[in-house]
């Protein structure tokens, strides 16, 4: 629980939390609550935790039938954090095809990014599905930060490469 309640933008955990939709427990001595991922992470290094509260479990939900994950990141060096990081969930129907696609970026915003890509690949077959037209939707919706380690421009370049890159990989591992 602590890379989550740490709430760092860079961290990969963050990430996964807000694509799985998940949620974080709070106690304090005044009693106990539950964070939705969308509304736990405020900004860089900044979460909804309350004074005198503290982060007690994550929760994870498992993915629905048919879905497959990736998850890849691109740093300066191995064990760097990342200038861009992207976390795919894909699931397939009953007729093999995409009814659900989303994307959660790190390191390119002040809090953890997740992008629905379901209508830009158009409820198709992986096979069918055009991955380059859905990074390029995800590049033209990423509002990206700069810093000393990568431009804005960059960081969207990365996040649509590795866009197209997790999702197939995803889809594949869901058929």
């Amino acid at each position: 629980g602590g890379s989550v309640a740490h709430a760092d933008p860079a961290a990969e955990l963050p990430a996964v939390l807000a694509l799985c939709e998940g949620t974080v427990e709070a106690a304090s001595a005044g009693g106990r609550r539950t964070i939705p991922a969308a509304e736990f992470f405020a900004g860089p290094l900044e979460s909804s935790l309350r004074p005198g509260e503290l982060a007690t479990a994550a929760f994870f939900p498992a993915p629905p039938v048919r879905s497959g994950t990736a998850f890849a990141e691109v740093a300066r060096r191995h064990g760097d954090y990342a200038m861009a990081g992207a976390a795919a969930l894909v699931t397939l129907d009953e007729d093999q095809r995409v009814s659900s696609a989303k994307v959660a970026y790190l390191s390119v915003a002040a809090t953890p990014l997740v992008l629905d890509l379901t209508g830009p690949l158009d409820h198709r077959p992986p096979v069918t599905c055009d991955w380059t037209a859905a990074a390029a939707y995800a590049r033209d919706h990423l509002d990206t930060d700069e810093d000393i380690h990568a431009s804005a421009g960059y960081r969207r370049h990365l996040a649509g490469v590795l866009t197209e890159r997790t999702l197939r990989a995803a889809a594949q591992e869901a058929q």
